[in-house]
């Protein structure tokens, strides 16, 4: 779905969905729809269960009546009561992270000067703690509002779904910005040759990053998964291999 020079993620949501829907909507590839708090809106939840899927969408104070909410019943939760899952503590770029699990029903049903979300089951609050070197901790709390049954995953399950959430916005977005230059100006102006060099790229990068999170990562002692390269290092050594590659004999055989 192309998006247009005038318009937002927010505008072309619709029609993405819908477009996934005609293309996938007979076969089991899709349950949920899972968005960044910009696509949230009470028009978009409708049209996402219409089509008979679950969603699971973030808030923030772009939703200031579902965020005050969530606001107000959930971090009480944090101070009175146990997490209802917690994750491990990870590492990553030096720091140790662990996420940690609230929810609750009492927004089943929510209005608001919007309409009613009739859909809307759970809201949750999922804390992400963050412990550097020096041994304090930063604290970040995101909220979400889904339509699954509230048995729908098990708390553990929810943990593992926001860190995916989050493992696209840095994983994709964040490396194609910043390591890929995406969006550093137009790589070609011309017709076709921009829907065909922005393929090219995309096949590109998911190659890439395919033998990066796994062909070029190594285990440790106890046999976890290492960090992955760093992209310049990966850069650096597809760099060397194309440089080293003996040149290609081409044999042209009578007739063709």
């Amino acid at each position: 779905v192309a998006m247009g020079p005038h318009e937002g993620e927010s505008t072309v949501f619709p029609r993405m969905v819908e477009a996934l829907h005609k293309a996938y909507g007979r076969s089991d590839m899709i349950d949920i729809i899972d968005a960044d708090a910009g696509l949230t809106s009470l028009a978009n939840a409708d049209l996402v269960d219409k089509l008979g899927y679950g969603y699971v969408f973030a808030i923030k104070g772009n939703q200031p009546e579902l965020f005050a909410e969530a606001r107000a019943l959930l971090e009480p939760m944090t101070a009175s009561q146990p997490p209802e899952a917690e994750s491990a503590w990870e590492g990553r770029n030096g720091k140790q992270i662990r996420r940690r699990l609230w929810r609750t029903p009492e927004m089943r049903g929510f209005e608001n000067s919007v309409g009613t979300w009739s859909h809307l089951r759970q809201t949750w609050l999922v804390r992400q703690e963050t412990r550097n070197k020096e041994g304090s901790v930063e604290i970040e709390d995101r909220f979400f509002v889904t339509s699954l049954l509230w048995n729908y995953f098990k708390s553990i399950q929810i943990l593992l779904l926001v860190r995916g959430h989050w493992g696209i916005e840095n994983d994709s977005n964040n490396s194609l910005d910043l390591q890929w230059l995406e969006d550093s100006g137009p790589w070609c102006t011309q017709g076709n040759a921009v829907w065909a060099l922005g393929l090219l790229r995309l096949m590109a990068y998911n190659i890439v990053q395919y033998l990066r999170k796994r062909r070029l990562r190594r285990n440790d002692k106890i046999g976890a998964w290492m960090s992955p390269m760093r992209w310049r290092t990966v850069f650096k050594l597809i760099r060397q291999a194309l440089e080293n590659a003996a040149p290609v004999s081409l044999q042209v055989f009578p007739g063709v």
